[in-house]
């Protein structure tokens, strides 16, 4: 049997590894692309980053309800509907409402519009927000009302959508 010389069966190991090596690079950079939706610059937010609106803490005295949306109203345009309840009349009551843009890493805040009413136990609105296509938006609002020395507050998200037009 014929003995290869150590040089030669070093070469052959680097050789070896380094064809593994592109190989993996051009795999992982085509697993990358798959993930991608059509028309998405990132990859999605992982489900765990999409948080739906959680309950409203119980003993609260004056906020009671809400009610948070996200829609796409066409030509990067969305919509965020949100609505604030209380039990009885307040001396102000609303939400301030943000869009979130998903880097393909964390959520990023765009713009905040802050709504409210006065003297009611009832407060709707919508705010209308011009965004880029190919990212993943969220909505969040921080609904509170007022009454006296005392505000009370609570945060809710909408789930991520893709907004391509």
């Amino acid at each position: 049997m014929k003995r290869i010389m150590p040089k030669k069966f070093l070469t052959l190991t680097l050789l070896i590894a380094l064809v593994s090596m592109l190989f993996s690079v051009q795999v992982s950079a085509a697993d990358a692309q798959e993930t991608l939706e059509p028309g998405a610059l990132t990859t999605p937010p992982p489900t765990s980053e999409s948080i739906l609106p959680l309950s409203i803490n119980p003993s609260f005295k004056y906020l009671y309800d809400s009610k948070l949306s996200l829609n796409n109203v066409g030509n990067l345009n969305v919509r965020i509907d949100v609505s604030t309840m209380a039990y009885e009349t307040v001396n102000s009551i609303g939400a301030d409402v943000s869009i979130e843009r998903w880097t393909g890493s964390n959520w990023l805040t765009i713009q905040t519009r802050y709504l409210s009413s006065v003297s009611t136990d009832f407060y709707s609105g919508s705010a209308d927000f011009t965004v880029t296509s190919g990212y993943y938006y969220r909505a969040k609002s921080n609904h509170w009302a007022t009454k006296g020395n005392v505000k009370e507050e609570f945060t809710a998200y909408t789930s991520s959508m893709l907004v391509t037009n």
